[in-house]
């Protein structure tokens, strides 16, 4: 998550986390905890602040079905499953 957008919502520093680059390097970052409204239900998650945009973890999205159109301004669904 940016930086911007962890001071914004006031996000607790917890510790360090190593994470892995797409070019195959590892980096330190920080890691913090955050509340998140999921499917209705109020979930505790990770956030890595890593200066770029927002992503979401595969864990988050187990039990579910992740539907994109990889284009620009593509549709993005997310159905649980049955």
């Amino acid at each position: 998550m940016p930086t911007d957008t962890i001071a914004r919502l006031g996000l607790r520093l917890v510790g360090s986390r190593r994470g892995r680059l797409a070019d195959g390097s590892l980096v330190l970052m920080p890691l913090y905890l955050a509340n998140v409204l999921w499917d209705g239900l109020l979930r505790r998650v990770h956030v890595l602040e890593t200066g770029g945009p927002c992503l979401v973890g595969v864990s988050l999205l187990y039990g579910y079905v992740l539907t994109f159109e990889a284009v620009d301004s593509g549709q993005i669904i997310i159905e649980k499953l049955p």
